[in-house]
C-alpha cells in the first residue's frame, strides 16, 4: 500500500475524531477474503513459539467479508482445552456475542506463559502476536477493537499481555475472569502497560479457593496477590478517579472506574461466594459472558495508536499555527508545514505518542566536511515528554537515490554509537590521520543504497537526554517514531525499499524494531528486509559456544590452555540454568543474576573478544584489525563539525557510554531472547545473519546454532541446505551462505567483530546481492 492511499485513511479517520465523531472501523487486510463457515466453528494450526499451534475461529452469521468485525480471543484456564472453553463461555452464542469473531487458542499442555508450570521455552506473547497478525491477515478485522478475555490462567495471561509494552498494545481493552494474576507481573517495574488507560473488566468471588479472592503467600502454584490489590494497581497504571461503587444485589458488588475521562476504563465486579469456574446459568452473576461482551463493546483503540502506533492517543483540534516549527532558513531547517497535508496532521492531532515528538532536520552542504559530495540530512528526534534528542546523519546514493534502496546502520554496545559504522567499517570516508582530513571508501554502503546512521539509544554519541533508554523494547518505539517522520518529512525517499542493518547488540534491537515496524499495517516504512552481523540474539545458545570458539573448534587455532577450556565447560551448565530462568521469568533481577553469572563462561578468555588472533589488545579507540588509532572522535568534536551536523555544542561526542551499557544490563536486557521475533518477521521479510570467524563475543558458531535451532516454518529446509562460497568480482573467496525460505546464515572468512572493516569488498559484494532479492527465497 502506498503512501497515498494511506493518506486517505488518515484523514477520514482523522477528521471524525477532531471533530468530536465517532472514530470509523480501521478495516484490517483481510476484508475481501471470503470463508465458507460462517455461522459456524472451525478449527485451524499454524507455526509459531512452540511449534505447531491450534485454535478455533467462530465466524457469526452477520459476517461477511467487506465489513470489519471486531475480535475477541478467549484463552481457556489450566487443563482446559478451546472446545470446551467455547461451550463454557457461549462467545459462540449469538445471543451474547452477535458480532464478534471469537478465536479459542490453545495453549501447550493446557497451559499459558506466566504460570509456573508452562513451558518456559514458549513464548504466548509471541503466538498471540503471531495469532492476531494471522486472523487479521486472513478475516476482515476491525483493528481498532481487537480484544482479550480468559479464566484462571488464562485470565492470568491476559495480564501478562496487558503488562507487555510490545505485545499489549494490539487489544483495545481485556475481560479476565477468576484470573491468576501472577504476583511477579505486579510490580510497576514489571508491568509496563503499551499505553494508559488500558481498559480492564474483572470478575472474581469471594468462594474461590484455587484463586483465593485474599491472595496467597506461597502453596499452590505460586504466590497471587489480593484482588484488591491487583485493582489497585490497574487503577494507578490507568490513574483513574476513586471507584464508584454499585451493589447490584444478590452478593454482586460493582467498582467502576472513571480513568483519564475514560468512562469505565476499568471494573471490577465482586461476588460473595462464587467459585473458581466460569459462572454458569443458576449462578449470581450468570451472565458473565454478556457482561464481558458489553464492557469490551464499550472500548476501541484511539485513533492514532490503530493507524500509526500501539500506544494511547487521544487527539484534538489545536490552534492554528501551534505546532510549526522554527523556520531558518540559513540554518537550513525545514518548516515542516511546507510538506503538506499530512504532515499538517501529524502536528494537528495531539496524542501522547506522536505529538511528543519533532524532527529537526538539517540538508547538509556537502563540501564543508568532504565526507561525500552526495545529498546530506542530519538533526534530531526530540521527544518533548521525556527530554530525549536522538541523532541521525543521512547520505544519499552516489548511485541512483531516486531508485536505490534506503538503508538503517545501528552499531550495538548497548550505548556505542553507530558513527563508529561510518567512519570505520562502511560509511562513504574515514578519518585516519591527526590532519583530520577525510578519506574516501570507495567499498561505502551508499555505494548503491542512501544510509541513515542513527545514534541510540539516548546519551549514546551526539544523542542526550537528562532521562535514560534502559531497555530494547524502549529503543525501539524511539526508532520507529524517527523513521515514521523521516519518511513524511521527506517522502521521496519512502518508496524505495527499505532494510536495517547492524552489528553485536544491534542483534537485540533490529529484530524488535523489524517488529514493532511490521506491526504497523498502514506504516510508511517500505521494510524489506534485515541484516545483523556478529549479533547477540539467543544468549542461551549462544553462551555454549564460546569454549568450542576458544578453544580450537571455529575454524582457528585455540587461544586458551586445555585447563581453562575445561573450567568453561564446567560452567556452562550453571550459566545456560540462569539463563533459561531468565528466558522463562523476563524479570530484571533474574536476567541480571544471569548475565553476571555467564561471565565465569565468556570471561575466561582475556584476549581480544573482537578478534581472536589480533595481537592488539581490545580499545574503542583503535582498530581490533591493524591496531591503529582512528580519529573520528576528535573529528566529531569540533565545533565546525558539530555546527554544520546541527549537533548541540555542549554534547561531548565519545564512541561509547558504558553508563548505558550498565543501565541495560542493570535492567536483565542483556540476557532477554530477541531470536522470538525472527519467526514472525520471517513469516513477511527475509533476514540475512553475517559473522566474521575471527570475533569471540559474538561468534560464527553461536549464531550459526541458534540459527540451525530456530523454530519455524523453513528449518527443515533451511538445516539441509548446502553452504555456497561467496565471490567477489575478482573470483577471491571471502566466506560462504546458507540460506532457505528468507533465512540466510553468511561466515565470513578471517573477519572479526566489525565486518565490513575486515572485508570491505565483500561486505558491499553481499549487501548489495541481498538487497537486490538473493538469498530471500
Amino acid at each position: 500500500m502506498t503512501l497515498l492511499t494511506n493518506f486517505g485513511t488518515f484523514l477520514v479517520a482523522s477528521l471524525g475524531l477532531l471533530c468530536g465523531v465517532q472514530a470509523s472501523t480501521t478495516p484490517s487486510a483481510g476484508c475481501g477474503k471470503k470463508h465458507d463457515f460462517v455461522g459456524e466453528t472451525k478449527e485451524f494450526s499454524f507455526q509459531s513459539s512452540g511449534g505447531e499451534r491450534t485454535y478455533r475461529i467462530h465466524l457469526p452469521s452477520n459476517y461477511d467479508a467487506k465489513t470489519a468485525k471486531p475480535l475477541l480471543i478467549a484463552y481457556h484456564g489450566k487443563g482446559n482445552n478451546p472446545k470446551k472453553f467455547e461451550g463454557e463461555t457461549q462467545f459462540s452464542n449469538e445471543k451474547i456475542n452477535p458480532n464478534m469473531i471469537a478465536v479459542y487458542p490453545a495453549g501447550i499442555n493446557g497451559a499459558w506463559q506466566g504460570a509456573s508450570y508452562a513451558d518456559p521455552k514458549v513464548s504466548d506473547k509471541v503466538f498471540t502476536t503471531d495469532l492476531v497478525r494471522r486472523i487479521k491477515a486472513n478475516y476482515c478485522v476491525d483493528e481498532s477493537r481487537v480484544y482479550a478475555s480468559g479464566h484462571s490462567n488464562g485470565a492470568g495471561f491476559n495480564n501478562v499481555l496487558a503488562c507487555s509494552p510490545d505485545h499489549g498494545g494490539q487489544f483495545a481493552a481485556f475481560a479476565p475472569i477468576s484470573g491468576a494474576f501472577y504476583t511477579k507481573y505486579q510490580s510497576d517495574d514489571k508491568c509496563h502497560p503499551a499505553r494508559s488507560p488500558l481498559p480492564i473488566f474483572e470478575v472474581h468471588g469471594t468462594g474461590d479457593k484455587q484463586i483465593p479472592y485474599q491472595g496467597r503467600e506461597s502453596g499452590g502454584n505460586g504466590p497471587l496477590p489480593p484482588i484488591p490489590a491487583w485493582v489497585s494497581g490497574w487503577a494507578r497504571r490507568n490513574r483513574c478517579d476513586a471507584a464508584k461503587p454499585n451493589d447490584l444485589g444478590n452478593g454482586v458488588h460493582d467498582d467502576r472506574y472513571k480513568c483519564q475521562g475514560v468512562a469505565e476504563g476499568l471494573e471490577h465486579i465482586k461476588v460473595d461466594g462464587m467459585g473458581h469456574g466460569w459462572p454458569k446459568p443458576g449462578s449470581p452473576l450468570q451472565d458473565v459472558s454478556t457482561r464481558v461482551v458489553e464492557f469490551l463493546n464499550k472500548h476501541r483503540k484511539p485513533f492514532w495508536d490503530t493507524i500509526v502506533r500501539g500506544t494511547e492517543v487521544q487527539a484534538d483540534r489545536q490552534k492554528s499555527g501551534a505546532h510549526k516549527r522554527l523556520v531558518n532558513p540559513g540554518k537550513g531547517w525545514f518548516d515542516g508545514s511546507l510538506l503538506g497535508p499530512l504532515h499538517e496532521l501529524l502536528h494537528d492531532v495531539h496524542d501522547s505518542f506522536f505529538h511528543k515528538y519533532h524532527l529537526r532536520l538539517r540538508r547538509g552542504d556537502p563540501s564543508s566536511l568532504g565526507i561525500d559530495n552526495v545529498t546530506q540530512y542530519s538533526g534530531y528526534l526530540d521527544n518533548g515528554n521525556t527530554d530525549k534528542h536522538l541523532f541521525y546523519w543521512f547520505f544519499e546514493s552516489r548511485n541512483n537515490p531516486s531508485e536505490d534502496p534506503v538503508l538503517l546502520w545501528l552499531n550495538g554496545g548497548p550505548g556505542c554509537s553507530s558513527l563508529i559504522g561510518l567512519f570505520e567499517e562502511l560509511g562513504p570516508s574515514t578519518i585516519p590521520g591527526e590532519d583530520l582530513k577525510p578519506v574516501n571508501n570507495p567499498y561505502s554502503w551508499n555505494t548503491n543504497a542512501s544510509v541513515i546512521f542513527i545514534d541510540q539509544p539516548v546519551n549514546t554519541g551526539y544523542s542526550y537526554s537528562e532521562n535514560r533508554t534502559e531497555t530494547t523494547a524502549a529503543a525501539a518505539e524511539d526508532i520507529y517514531a524517527l523513521l515514521t517522520l523521516f519518511f513524511h518529512e521527506l517522502p521521496q525517499y519512502a518508496k524505495q525499499d527499505f532494510f536495517i542493518a547492524g552489528e553485536s547488540y544491534a542483534g537485540k534491537y533490529i529484530p524488535a524494531i523489524g517488529s514493532e515496524i511490521l506491526s504497523h499495517k498502514d506504516r510508511n516504512i517500505n521494510l524489506k528486509g534485515l541484516a545483523i552481523g556478529n549479533g547477540l540474539i539467543d544468549p542461551y545458545i549462544q553462551y555454549t559456544y564460546y569454549r568450542p570458539m576458544a578453544c580450537g573448534a571455529g575454524g582457528h587455532r585455540a587461544v586458551l590452555p586445555p585447563a581453562a577450556c575445561q573450567q568453561m565447560r564446567d560452567n556452562e551448565l550453571e550459566c545456560r540454568r540462569k539463563i533459561k530462568a531468565c528466558y522463562a521469568d523476563g524479570s530484571a533481577v533474574t536476567c541480571s543474576v544471569a548475565a553476571e553469572n555467564c561471565k565465569s563462561v565468556s570471561g575466561v578468555y582475556r584476549g581480544n573478544p573482537y578478534d581472536i588472533l589480533s595481537p592488539y589488545p581490545p580499545s574503542v579507540e583503535s582498530s581490533s584489525k591493524t591496531g591503529k588509532s582512528s580519529y573520528a572522535t576528535k573529528f566529531l568534536n569540533q565545533e565546525k563539525t558539530k555546527e554544520a551536523l546541527g549537533a548541540e555544542v555542549n554534547v561531548r561526542y565519545s564512541k561509547c557510554n558504558y553508563g548505558v551499557f550498565r543501565d541495560f544490563e542493570r535492567h536483565g536486557d542483556y540476557m532477554l531472547p530477541a531470536h522470538r521475533f525472527i519467526p514472525g518477521i520471517l513469516a513477511e521479510i527475509p533476514v540475512l545473519i553475517y559473522a566474521g570467524d575471527l570475533d569471540y563475543i559474538c561468534n560464527w558458531l553461536g549464531n550459526r546454532a541458534w540459527a540451525s535451532a530456530l523454530e519455524w516454518p523453513g528449518k527443515f529446509d533451511f538445516n539441509s541446505g548446502v553452504a555456497k562460497e561467496l565471490h567477489v568480482k575478482s573470483g577471491r573467496n571471502y566466506g560462504n551462505v546458507r540460506s532457505a525460505r528468507g533465512l540466510a546464515f553468511m561466515r565470513i572468512y578471517n573477519a572479526g567483530h566489525s565486518v565490513p572493516e575486515y572485508e570491505a569488498e565483500g561486505s558491499l559484494d553481499f549487501l548489495n546481492r541481498w538487497m537486490g532479492g538473493e538469498w530471500s527465497k
